[in-house]
């Protein structure tokens, strides 16, 4: 009743007293959440005009804090409206602007240092070259600003852009006692041991693992630690080791069989520590051959059953080889070994027509030590204590001997041994050279 008397004595303005009565709950929620808040906001305007209409100013204050605040929440409800910029394209900066940026990485001002490293790093591709130029001569903070931004780049490699970054990083290894060397090496350690480890993994799934292996080498089987062999069982290409670069500790490599090509033997003449290789009844042809003078300095080179003569004496003789070369069963003639030999300047330098009789012997005598199943003198019944005396009448004292007279012969030629035999004496016998096996024995 109260109300209704306030009501009464103070009418309200036209305009609220044709206000529509506030709707019901259910009709609220049909509309929209604006149109809903407007509704609520109504009913609250109502509620205070009938409590405080004596209170004129505080009404008309009380309206407009309300209508600000239903404006406010109105607009914060309204989706924004996307503006689209039409703004012209970013142009890269000139070789100045990045030069000076670069020369900004030392400054004695910290912002300045900050925002020429954020530059740098937006204009990455234009500050490659850059970059590499200016890290020759910087130090200091200069310098470890170039190293990280460069490093990053570096992360891969594999690129263009991450070769180039990289080999600047080598570079900037020497000399090895700056602060700036220091850290360049680190980074080229840690950027290396991670593409090691990503090579071994991309190898092992080739089915190319590096491991002990016992090889013939020359003359003697050897086990060979950390052996990298790659023969008929694969069925890659050479894109698949272009990660051997990476691959450390690997000292001895075997390439055989017809699948071996010019690209392969680039590939693993990448391999870091590489000091002995042999290329087993490959196909590779004289022009090959010649990646081989991209090859580092190594302390043995073996040709097996390599179908290559004369053409290739000159190319032999000038490779950096610092141990042995041995040819067996290659295409030279007399002519093309004397050659080869004229210019070889390793320490020892040895050629068989590839003949293979198939016996062990300690390298101070001649008595057999074993006999190579499948071989020459096994299928001529020679055995294990056998001494031999000659080869077609030339006497044999030691196994260097040995080897020496059986060079003269290729495989299938036949030539007549001398032997003794406990308790038998002497007994002389034609035999039929063969060809080396090379069956490899995992350890």
């Amino acid at each position: 009743m109260l109300m209704n008397v306030k009501a009464a004595s103070h009418p309200r303005p036209t305009a609220f007293r044709n206000r529509r009565r506030p709707r019901s709950h259910r009709h609220c929620a049909l509309l929209s959440p604006n149109q809903a808040t407007r509704e609520a906001m109504d009913y609250l305007l109502t509620c205070w005009d009938l409590c405080f209409g004596r209170q004129k100013y505080a009404l008309f204050l009380a309206r407009i804090i309300f209508l600000a605040a239903l404006s406010g929440l109105a607009t914060a409800q309204e989706p924004p409206t996307a503006v689209v910029k039409n703004e012209p394209p970013k142009t890269a900066p000139s070789t100045s602007q990045l030069t000076q940026w670069a020369q900004d990485l030392g400054d004695e001002d910290y912002s300045k240092r900050q925002f020429a490293t954020i530059q740098l790093y937006n204009h990455q591709v234009a500050a490659i070259p850059v970059a590499v130029e200016a890290l020759k001569e910087a130090s200091g903070e200069k310098g470890e600003r170039l190293l990280q931004f460069l490093s990053s780049i570096a992360a891969d490699p594999y690129s263009s852009d991450g070769a180039i970054a990289f080999e600047a990083i080598r570079n900037a290894t020497y000399p090895k006692t700056t602060t700036k060397a220091i850290r360049a090496q680190r980074i080229i350690d840690s950027i290396s041991e991670e593409q090691r480890v990503a090579a071994i993994e991309k190898l092992d799934g080739l089915g190319l693992q590096i491991r002990s292996r016992s090889i013939q080498v020359i003359s003697t089987r050897q086990t060979i630690p950390n052996a990298f062999v790659i023969d008929r069982n694969f069925i890659g290409d050479s894109q698949d080791l272009d990660c051997l670069r990476w691959i450390t500790g690997v000292e001895f490599t075997r390439l055989e069989g017809p699948a071996i090509t010019r690209e392969i033997l680039k590939q693993v003449l990448t391999l870091p520590n590489l000091q002995r290789l042999q290329l087993v009844q490959t196909l590779l042809r004289k022009e090959d051959l010649e990646e081989l003078n991209n090859a580092p300095d190594l302390e043995l080179l073996e040709l097996i059953y390599s179908p290559v003569g004369d053409e290739v004496a000159d190319l032999l003789g000038e490779l950096p080889i610092t141990g042995e070369m041995y040819l067996f069963g290659t295409q030279l003639t007399i002519l093309g070994q004397q050659k080869l030999r004229s210019k070889f300047e390793g320490s020892e330098l040895m050629i068989a027509r590839g003949g293979f009789l198939g016996v062990q012997c300690p390298p101070t005598s001649v008595i057999i030590d074993e006999v190579v199943p499948g071989g020459a003198a096994q299928l001529a019944e020679l055995q294990s204590g056998d001494k031999i005396l000659s080869i077609n009448g030339v006497k044999v004292v030691v196994f260097e001997d040995l080897r020496k007279e059986l060079a003269n012969f290729a495989d299938g030629e036949e030539v007549t041994i001398e032997y003794e035999r406990r308790f038998q004496g002497i007994t002389e016998k034609k035999v039929t050279l063969g060809r080396r096996p090379d069956t490899i024995r995992d350890r």
